[in-house]
């Protein structure tokens, strides 16, 4: 059976590694954030978890649907995938 995979931009507390929520993210393409991201050997579609530096805010806060804002002051963030039936609590 093949499992849908959802993508989220997930938030972590830069002191304690605490998960603190993440937003799906599902309406950007993965031919976008190819654009974006540089798959890892043997990851074509972006399945393993990819950092969220800076540099990939601009063109991520032009294919969000949200206003969410980014605070790498105080937080990590991540690329991640999830089957359907493993989605992360949301914010």
């Amino acid at each position: 059976m093949d499992r849908e995979i959802n993508r989220y931009i997930t938030r972590y507390n830069k002191r304690s590694d605490l998960y603190i929520g993440g937003i799906p993210i599902g309406q950007i393409s993965l031919q976008d954030l190819l654009e974006i991201f540089t798959p890892y050997q043997g990851d074509p579609e972006l399945i393993m978890v990819h950092d969220i530096k800076p540099k990939h805010v601009e063109n991520l806060q032009r294919l969000l649907k949200t206003n969410f804002k980014f605070d790498f002051s105080t937080y990590d963030y991540c690329l991640e995938c999830f089957s359907d039936d493993s989605s992360p609590l949301t914010d």
